[in-house]
């Protein structure tokens, strides 16, 4: 999987082979370790120590391109990909973390997430329930019954692999990473919001 980081203090111009960062105000390369781009801009960043106790997650509006990850068939529908960080105890909820969702472009092949995990709940309820069988089996001299959790996993694999096909793996208080399975939607999401192709 690609990884694509989208930042709030930091441009990229990306390529299929490279991303390199530039001056958000000249569009102008920036120099192995300048602080300073030549139109006079400035290449802070947004710090936060390590002992930092509570922080704000980054506000950054993600552009996501027009057609489907999973395809780059035209979009038809969304689906919501969300991610979970600790950020202290003054983010308002009483675990001290910070919840954001997004809605991804998707078309009608695509699984919803939903799905998924309804899949993994009845998968999960089939395997505990066969599982006392496949040991009689077993014992009994059937080496077929290990085809029953086999086929359970190859189904949980096959749905899995066409429901994650973009994941919102993390953020942070300057950036925003996703990670994507096909390169070409990962090159366009990066290029589409000025992000870093990893």
């Amino acid at each position: 999987m690609r990884r694509v980081e989208i930042s709030m203090d930091a441009v990229f111009r990306t390529d299929a082979h490279e991303s390199v960062e530039v001056c958000p105000r000249c569009d102008l390369e920036r120099g192995r370790g300048a602080q300073r781009c030549a139109c006079g801009h400035r290449f802070d960043r947004m710090t936060r120590s390590f002992l930092t106790l509570s922080w704000t997650p980054a506000a950054i509006d993600v552009q996501f391109p027009a057609e489907c990850p999973h395809c780059g068939a035209p979009p038809t529908r969304t689906v919501t990909i969300d991610c979970v960080q600790h950020v202290g105890l003054s983010s308002g909820s009483l675990d001290g973390t910070a919840r954001i969702v997004l809605r991804v472009p998707v078309c009608k092949r695509m699984l919803a997430p939903l799905w998924l995990y309804f899949l993994r709940l009845v998968l999960a309820a089939v395997f505990i329930v066969s599982l006392p069988l496949v040991g009689v089996a077993l014992m009994s001299g059937h080496s077929l019954a290990i085809a029953v959790p086999l086929a359970l996993a190859v189904v949980y694999g096959v749905a899995r692999y066409h429901a994650r096909w973009i994941r919102f793996s993390r953020f942070d208080h300057r950036h925003f990473c996703f990670k994507i399975r096909r390169d070409t939607y990962a090159l366009a999401l990066a290029v589409l919001n000025r992000g870093k192709l990893i």
